[in-house]
């Protein structure tokens, strides 16, 4: 019962500090949710805004409302049906994505004058992309888009700088949310003692 309440003091503790971070982190971030398709939104940083973002070839980032992190990779002007990317340092070293099949939010489609596509990659297909990232955030880093072929852009500050703030807030969301877990389980296992003190 006492260490139960203990933690429920750290958990609070913990959650009264991370709140503050995320009310100035959140200050970067647009919000976005469509009530008729999205029960939860998804936060996409002000740097490297999402709309515009499709007027040249490189990364974007966003991380839902849960602190799921996102990265789409964005190709215009070819046709290569590409499902995988990889990020390479100037020493050579890289991370690559898993293989994206296609799914709704994968996207493929020609306006009058450009072609476009759009895949997204997060969970277990994001593969540690945004981790390198962050970690070589100072460094010139390259994108490859892997497809039928392969084509290489230099990976913009502002996409970079977009992703490693997408990952700082993924971070911290997470946090919250096992930190408000714990705190449930620990008050959940103190009102089953509880009751069993009262039989």
């Amino acid at each position: 019962m006492a260490e139960n309440r203990r933690n429920i003091i750290y958990c609070d503790s913990m959650l009264r500090e991370q709140y503050d971070q995320l009310n100035g982190m959140l200050a970067k971030f647009d919000f976005v949710r469509d009530d008729r398709y999205q029960e939860f939104g998804e936060y996409y940083p002000k740097i490297y805004p999402h709309r515009s973002s499709l007027n040249q070839n490189g990364l974007r980032s966003g991380v839902g409302e849960k602190g799921v992190l996102f990265i789409e990779s964005i190709l215009s002007g070819s046709t290569i049906k590409h499902h995988k990317i990889k990020i390479i340092s100037g020493d050579g070293s890289f991370a690559e994505s898993l293989a994206v099949t296609s799914d709704g939010l994968n996207y493929r489609f020609r306006t009058l004058d450009k072609s476009y596509e759009i895949v997204r990659f997060t969970g277990t297909n994001e593969n540690g992309v945004a981790l390198f990232i962050y970690t070589f955030q100072n460094d010139p880093l390259r994108v490859e888009f892997i497809g039928n072929r392969t084509i290489s852009v230099a990976l913009s500050d502002a996409a970079k700088q977009g992703i490693v703030q997408s990952f700082e807030l993924s971070t911290l969301l997470l946090n919250i949310e096992q930190l408000k877990f714990e705190k449930e389980k620990s008050e959940t296992l103190i009102r089953y003692l509880e009751s069993k003190d009262k039989t």
